[in-house]
């Protein structure tokens, strides 16, 4: 019992944790001169996937790679299938022509990546994301974030009025309060995590796969819903791309340079449903009206169920 309210807490921390960090980071960012464009595309877009970020590195050190993998893997499929499937039942998700054109592509081209890197490690009889994978994955994701920020500063479309400058004091407060969460939070996830594990006969993976990416993509979830009640679909559509993109490239990319990360067959199958899901996201946009329609959400949805199940069969 203790186990699971350390672990509830613990996701707390994370959520409040990345919370804090991003308002600290932002208004320091501010205070700097940066431009708010900049912050809202480096600071605000990986602010998001910082819970998934702390839960790895916290694995990776402790030498749990399965969990890192599975929390990177299973909260991309929970981000497409669970998350954009409730909010499309909620209200259609229409986006622009851009997102498809440009950032779908991008987080579709890093599953492909981790896909042949894991093969090639496979051909190589490693089975393993080794340093050499992880900086591979680094330096695509410091590419892919100079190309999405002088694209944007070429269109200078984006607003990002929420990001407020406070005092350099409690800016920095703040991040350092948001740090420290992250950190204890990410302990207490990845140990409760393997004690519920234990407790109830399960593999680390699994649990990864399903409680812990559910409750790290909690962020995912609340930037959504935010969204849709502002009528800012662009912006959740986008968040939710943007974290499956970092998951692989920034978070595994870390994972795998802290301790190699095994990869088995069974979580290669899981990798190339992770593919499929994000192809899916193709089939509403080649519509006339480019939306994820209430009844494709429900798709959505039934496809998430039957992943986990297939999860707890095999």
């Amino acid at each position: 019992m203790l186990e699971i309210i350390f672990f509830i807490i613990g996701l707390g921390l994370l959520i409040k944790g990345s919370s804090l960090l991003v308002d600290g980071a932002s208004s320091i960012s501010k205070k700097l001169g940066i431009p708010t464009l900049i912050i809202g595309l480096t600071v605000v877009a990986i602010g998001t996937s910082m819970p998934e970020l702390a839960v790895n590195i916290i694995s990776s050190f402790q030498g749990h790679g399965e969990i890192a993998l599975g929390n990177a893997i299973g909260s991309n499929i929970t981000n497409i299938l669970l998350i954009l499937g409730l909010a499309a039942i909620i209200i259609p998700l229409k986006t622009k022509k851009e997102i498809i054109k440009n950032e779908l592509p991008v987080a579709l081209f890093a599953g492909f990546l981790l896909l042949i890197l894991a093969g090639k490690s496979f051909v190589e009889g490693t089975a393993e994301l080794t340093i050499s994978h992880g900086l591979i994955l680094l330096l695509v994701f410091i590419i892919y974030l100079y190309f999405i920020v002088v694209l944007a500063l070429k269109k200078q479309n984006h607003d990002f009025k929420n990001i407020k400058e406070k005092k350099l004091g409690k800016s920095i407060l703040f991040t350092l309060i948001g740090i420290a969460c992250l950190a204890i939070g990410a302990n207490w996830t990845v140990n409760g995590a393997l004690e519920i594990a234990k407790l109830l006969g399960l593999n680390n993976y699994f649990i990864s796969m399903t409680i812990i990416a559910i409750g790290t993509s909690l962020p995912e979830l609340a930037t959504v819903i935010q969204a849709i009640t502002k009528n800012e679909i662009d912006l959740g559509f986008g968040d939710i791309i943007g974290a499956n993109t970092i998951n692989i490239l920034l978070n595994l990319g870390i994972s795998s340079i802290i301790h190699p990360l095994k990869i088995s067959f069974i979580q290669g199958l899981d990798l190339i449903i992770m593919i499929i899901a994000t192809l899916l996201l193709f089939i509403p946009f080649l519509s006339k009206g480019k939306t994820i329609s209430r009844t494709q959400g429900a798709m959505f949805l039934l496809c998430y169920f039957a992943f986990i199940a297939f999860l707890i069969l095999r």
